[in-house]
């Protein structure tokens, strides 16, 4: 993972995706299966997905999926949360992605490089999270009760990483920066 986390270090994003697994039925938005997809400038055919293992709702994984063939526009994010969140029939759903590329709310990270990668743990380096950094924004990327959450300083800043206290002292550990 850190190899592959390294890699990345000094990429500019091209493209921003959040990926949700749809609340269906769902009573906390802030409990959303949510992660950021990156398109960077030499890859313009996969996504690079950081979120949590479904195998193991600790750690935090990472991987490249292709584009999907339904992308919808962030317009449609709240309405269609708030729909899912209210929906009781049985039906067959899959990820959905939504691109975020033109919004102002990611001014900070779209066309920007990442600078610098922090691995997010407690104090006996049981690692939980990751934190992208950007010269003038971040995204953190770590579980929660239905699979991952994110944040940056303007999207969905909740705190709720303050949850693993409990764990022990919260610490960054960095991989490497610019």
């Amino acid at each position: 993972m850190k190899t592959l986390l390294e890699s990345i270090i000094g990429k500019k994003v091209e493209r921003l995706f959040i990926i949700v697994w749809p609340p269906y039925g769902e009573d906390d938005i802030r409990e959303t299966d949510m992660s950021f997809g990156f398109i960077f400038e030499d890859k313009s055919d996969e996504i690079f997905n950081i979120t949590t293992d479904k195998n193991d709702l600790t750690q935090p994984t990472i991987g490249r999926i292709g584009l999907p063939k339904n992308i919808l526009s962030w317009n449609n994010f709240e309405q269609r949360m708030k729909d899912w969140m209210e929906y009781n029939d049985e039906l067959d759903f899959e990820y959905e992605f939504y691109e975020v590329t033109t919004y102002d709310i990611f001014d900070d990270i779209v066309g920007k490089k990442i600078v610098g990668i922090q691995l997010i743990g407690d104090e006996n380096e049981q690692i939980f999270g990751m934190k992208l950094q950007f010269k003038d924004d971040y995204i953190i990327s770590f579980p929660n009760t239905l699979g991952n959450t994110i944040e940056t300083s303007t999207f969905k800043k909740y705190s709720n990483i303050r949850g693993f206290s409990s764990w022990g002292e919260i610490q960054y550990f960095g991989i490497s920066e610019l």
